[in-house]
């Protein structure tokens, strides 16, 4: 769950913490939608860019909104499509082109860095991300 692996990341729950992919499990509709204004260990997460994913998805704010994420020094949850379905992936920078580096936890457990995520977004035609407030 890439909610747990933010809060992992910040320091706000122990790593051997599995409470929401454990409740998780059982969801069957589940979305960035549940934890927009949801605040989880003191963090309070926002979910953004919820719009139809077609021609006309502002693709260039979004990227620019992940940017300014990532120079604040905060990682930004996104939804990319995989066959199963949606697949959520924690963005934690950018390569020299600028394009976005991901990070995920496949369905065995095992640890998968994605490359080329502004290429991703572009054919998928958009996509939501999660963001959450400034630590302080």
């Amino acid at each position: 769950m890439a909610v747990e692996l933010v809060l992992k990341q910040l320091g706000r729950v122990p790593t051997h913490f599995f409470d929401l992919q454990n409740q998780w499990k059982n969801k069957t509709n589940g979305s960035f939608g549940d934890f927009d204004g949801k605040t989880i260990a003191g963090v309070t997460f926002h979910l953004r860019f919820n719009l139809s994913r077609n021609d006309q998805f502002p693709l260039d704010d979004l990227f620019a909104a992940i940017e300014a994420e990532l120079r604040a020094g905060r990682f930004v949850i996104v939804s990319l499509a995989v066959a199963a379905g949606w697949h959520m992936h924690v963005i934690y920078g950018q390569d020299s082109d600028g394009d976005f580096l991901a990070v995920t936890k496949n369905g065995y457990g095992q640890t998968e860095y994605i490359e080329s995520i502004k290429r991703v977004v572009t054919a998928m035609k958009g996509t939501d991300i999660l963001v959450y407030d400034p630590i302080e």
